[in-house]
């Protein structure tokens, strides 16, 4: 497989840093080593509701939901909204966000759900669940039917539900059950202590050893771009792109908590326990990112990647914005390409391309805001209706390639 090089571009706050880093750990001795980065942070003190950070979800509108101890935030780039149970929150502790069939999100909290569909609200099944005790973990998870389900930890019990009740679907389907998910085919996938376990409807047809023990609560199922499954744990990463069989990949000891995947299927892995960071997988090789002092130091508890390739991540110490593109196999009629005046009032140009190209403007979110088609070297671009705020352009050349820069709007 060809390696692609990685061109990182990362800011802090309003301060642009350009500095080298580093993807080290399994990357081989001809590895491009060095990539710029620029990265932005978001803490408590630019709105967000606490820095530390369980778990992120886009909408369907693009909008970033943020899942913290204290409630939960949404971003859209520019502004923070809080919500609370004062605002219709079931509990102020949110471990788990899911966007449902219906795009609406989901908020798991102590043996609680709330679902927002233009305001939060309890589910009504909350009072039920008081009787299973503190055994929730695992979030809900739907079904090709639109079905809705959910895990009890302890004994690791399945269960079904609806508007009104709950029902057991799968009894102790394993001791403490962490993650589940339902596969392309309809197959429930139920990982576990050390397995992971196939079934169709209720009954198990497959079960399979990993090579891994309890990870505190850590063990993740996860689907790439393909509908494959992955699996995340303490001891590495497995995947299974037969719906069968689950391998070990290279990278062991890692304490893997989320991955995301870009538009090429690349994953993005956060990791927590004493290692914390994140790492890039592109089918072959594992490379870690690393920056200067300010940026990400400690667990990485969720990631989620916009429509553009955007990384978010969510730590211990606040918010990430993290560009990612690769630069390999970009002519250098685009990969020379100047935006100025950059920041921009009113017009600006892109300069230094041999060709005319084709370019998109988008929010930080990846929301298309404007499309345009074959401009040529120097032609006065007018975004004067953009709200002040960073946007990224997309150039685009005449064989697909493409390379992401940012532009601030003042």
């Amino acid at each position: 497989m060809k390696m692609k090089k990685y061109f990182i571009v990362i800011a802090c706050s309003v301060t642009f840093i350009n500095t080298h880093a580093q993807f080290v750990n399994n990357a081989p001795a001809n590895a491009e080593n060095l990539n710029l980065i620029t990265y932005q942070k978001w803490t408590t003190a630019n709105g967000l509701i606490d820095n530390k950070i369980n778990d992120l979800q886009f909408d369907a509108n693009g909008l970033l939901w943020i899942a913290t101890n204290s409630g939960i935030s949404t971003f859209d780039g520019t502004t923070f909204t809080n919500y609370t149970t004062a605002n219709g929150l079931a509990s102020n502790t949110v471990t788990r966000l899911y966007k449902d069939h219906l795009n609406r999100i989901w908020a798991e909290g102590a043996n609680t759900f709330s679902v927002y569909d233009g305001s939060w609200q309890p589910h009504p099944i909350n009072s039920q669940l008081v009787e299973l005790g503190d055994n929730m973990n695992g979030g809900v998870f739907q079904d090709n039917s639109n079905n809705f389900y959910f895990i009890s930890h302890n004994p690791g019990s399945i269960y079904k539900f609806d508007e009104t009740h709950y029902e057991l679907h799968i009894p102790r389907a394993n001791y403490s059950t962490y993650s589940a998910r339902f596969d392309i085919n309809n197959n429930l996938w139920i990982l576990a202590y050390d397995t992971i376990s196939k079934y169709n409807g209720t009954t198990r047809v497959s079960r399979q050893y990993l090579n891994s023990f309890s990870c505190g609560g850590y063990n993740k199922i996860v689907t790439d771009k393909n509908n494959h499954l992955w699996v995340l744990n303490c001891n590495g990463l497995y995947k299974s792109t037969d719906y069968s069989t689950f391998f070990q990949l290279g990278d062991t000891w890692n304490y893997y908590h989320d991955a995301g995947f870009d538009s090429q299927n690349n994953a993005v892995l956060g990791r927590y326990g004493k290692v914390g960071g994140i790492k890039t997988y592109n089918g072959s090789v594992f490379r870690e990112i690393k920056a200067p002092e300010g940026f990400i130091n400690g667990a990485v508890y969720a990631i989620e990647i916009s429509s553009i390739d955007k990384i978010w991540a969510g730590s211990d110490d606040g918010l990430y914005l993290i560009n990612e593109v690769i630069t390999s196999d970009i002519s250098p009629s685009v990969k020379q390409a100047i935006i100025t005046p950059n920041p921009v009032k009113h017009t600006f140009s892109i300069n230094n391309c041999k060709d005319a190209v084709d370019f998109t403007i988008t929010d930080v979110s990846g929301k298309e805001l404007f499309k345009f088609s074959k401009v040529n070297s120097g032609q006065l671009i007018d975004v004067s209706s953009l709200n002040n705020g960073v946007y990224f352009i997309k150039v685009i050349q005449s064989n697909g390639n493409s390379i992401i820069e940012k532009l601030i709007k003042n």
